[in-house]
């Protein structure tokens, strides 16, 4: 009797810690707008390092957290500019860097 509650503690330990593991993928998303996502995920969304393209000549690689541009990296915009830095929620934040198709730059905090 007492081996079967210790037997039913761990079966119901275990079961409840591989609940909670969160699932990881690597791979490629298409998107409605016609971008295309590819690299890790999270539950579904990008999450971690990944590239993001646009049919009209966009694209970001960098970091991702779930779901969102959020970290370090590297955008390039139609029209040939080149952002490179900080993003939080898909936006220039922090510090950074940005090379205009003139060759002009700026640097600084966003």
């Amino acid at each position: 009797m007492k081996f079967s509650h210790i037997v039913i503690v761990f079966i119901t330990f275990f079961a409840s810690a591989s609940m909670a593991v969160s699932q990881t993928s690597s791979g490629t998303q298409e998107y409605g707008d016609g971008g295309a996502y590819e690299g890790e995920f999270l539950n579904g969304l990008p999450h971690g390092n990944g590239t993001y393209e646009l049919p009209n000549g966009y694209r970001y690689v960098g970091e991702w957290f779930e779901g969102e541009i959020n970290g370090q990296g590297e955008a390039l915009f139609s029209n040939g500019s080149v952002y490179v830095g900080s993003f939080v929620k898909g936006k220039p934040e922090g510090r950074g860097k940005i090379t205009f198709t003139d060759g002009s730059t700026y640097e600084g905090e966003w």
